[in-house]
């Protein structure tokens, strides 16, 4: 038989939606299950429920902080202790669950991703930093539809001020040594807004039709495998 049976069931649009859900289901479910444990671990706690555990951490990290987070950890973060220990606690379980069964994944995403910017901030870069470049290649699977939503076109204006993001917080950079960068908040920041405008303007080079392959840059045009 010239096509198998799953070819000849799905449109070639359905068939690389689902391959492309199976190709990122570990990431997912990595992800899912690492925000439930840092949850889980916080509820369990009983120094997270008194704000003790986050005020021991402000008081670590602030001589690590990126300048701007000064402000913040006097006027927010310390006089709001127990409500921000709580929001982190409730934020985290949610985050997993919605990673784990995909319902409401882009929000889950965006605040994964502000959680984790907050914390390399701090000076908090491991594990923050893997967390951020994994699920900014989310977020750019969920713009290009490969979770089932409409593909969404990439925002020059989105764009542009990650490039400025990157500026200012390369401009804030301590070291530029090999051995100690991995170290500054400033210059992981930098490199992951580099990445994100980097992944969001490839889109204007990636374009999936119901009923044309993927087109890839720098790629040739791939024909249908019939098996």
């Amino acid at each position: 038989m010239k096509n198998n049976l799953i070819s000849r069931a799905l449109p070639r649009q359905h068939f690389r939606l689902a391959a492309s859900t199976i190709l990122l289901f570990p990431i997912r479910m990595f992800l899912g299950f690492g925000w439930l444990r840092a949850g889980i671990e916080k509820v369990i706690d009983w120094s997270w429920w008194t704000g003790e555990e986050l005020q021991r951490f402000l008081i670590e990290q602030r001589p690590l902080a990126l300048p701007f987070m000064e402000p913040l950890i006097d006027g927010l973060f310390e006089p709001f202790v127990v409500a921000i220990s709580l929001t982190v606690m409730i934020a985290q379980l949610a985050i997993g669950v919605a990673f784990v069964t995909t319902r409401y994944f882009r929000q889950a995403l965006w605040v994964g991703v502000a959680m984790n910017l907050v914390f390399v901030a701090m000076g908090a870069v491991d594990p923050s930093v893997f967390y951020l470049v994994i699920q900014l290649s989310l977020l750019a699977a969920v713009s290009l539809g490969l979770f089932g939503g409409e593909r969404r076109e990439p925002n020059p204006v989105s764009v542009g001020l990650k490039l400025g993001a990157a500026g200012v917080m390369g401009a804030m950079a301590m070291t530029i040594a090999p051995a100690d960068v991995i170290h500054d908040p400033a210059v992981i920041l930098a490199t992951v807004a580099l990445l994100a405008a980097a992944t969001e303007a490839l889109g204007w080079f990636v374009h999936v039709g119901d009923d044309e392959p993927i087109r890839r840059l720098g790629a040739p045009v791939t024909q249908p495998i019939s098996v």
